[in-house]
């Protein structure tokens, strides 16, 4: 069997979003893995996903290709952009799709911030929007609970340029709004930048709401709902 076909098993259960490549390889090591009706414990097995049946805690990945779906979804507050439900986290994201595929967030967004997030099953358009390598746009509104000044504007861009402990490597732009709001693009993301840059000039932000990621607005499309959209229609 030609070598050129053959892929890692995590590799294949990661892309069939069955897990991550660890959690795949957790699968593997507790033997609820089977190629072929036989139970596989190495974890450098590799397959042919043409030929090979595999068989996850009893259940068979399927071959052939699913349709591929598009959503943008505005997310509402306090809504947790994950798929997998705790008891700490009672509503989650995929609450507001179809069950009938299973969908993943592009780009995630904490707690309370809102706005604008695409929601689909293809995962080569998720690595190509989510790798930080592709440095994709996205742009947020800023609202903070009191008056930010032109010289700290001047400041937050500064110290977005040298965020904690590292530079930056993409120019960060930041537009007033209003008095108390400002739009910040960047290209680079760290957990909760935003928030951290703000509350460092001694302020704190009121609201902060993702309008775009790359040519894909959020417009007006209203808080917790969602829009089918075609993959021709996001540049990546």
């Amino acid at each position: 069997m030609s070598e050129e076909k053959k892929i890692r098993l995590q590799k294949y259960m990661s892309e069939k979003w069955i897990a991550s490549r660890r959690k795949s390889e957790e699968f593997i090591a507790k033997w609820a893995v089977k190629v072929n009706w036989k139970v596989i414990t190495e974890m450098w097995t590799k397959i042919n996903p043409d030929i090979d049946k595999v068989e996850v805690d009893w259940k068979f990945l399927k071959n052939e290709e699913e349709k591929k779906v598009y959503y943008i979804f505005n997310k509402p507050a306090w809504v947790v952009t994950t798929t997998h439900r705790t008891e700490h986290e009672p509503d989650i994201i995929t609450d507001y799709f179809p069950k009938d595929v299973k969908l993943f967030p592009i780009w995630r967004l904490d707690k309370e911030t809102t706005g604008l997030i695409i929601m689909t099953n293809d995962g080569d358009l998720t690595y190509k929007l989510s790798h930080p390598s592709f440095w994709h746009e996205k742009e947020y509104h800023v609202l903070t609970t009191r008056k930010i000044y032109d010289d700290q504007l001047e400041e937050l861009q500064n110290e977005a340029m040298q965020f904690l402990w590292r530079k930056l490597q993409k120019p960060v732009k930041i537009y007033r709004r209003s008095a108390r709001s400002f739009w910040m693009v960047i290209k680079e993301w760290m957990n909760r930048q935003i928030r951290r840059m703000v509350w460092n000039l001694g302020l704190r932000v009121e609201k902060l709401q993702r309008v775009r990621i790359n040519n894909i607005q959020l417009w007006d499309l209203e808080v917790g709902k969602w829009k089918k959209i075609k993959l021709s229609d996001i540049d990546f």
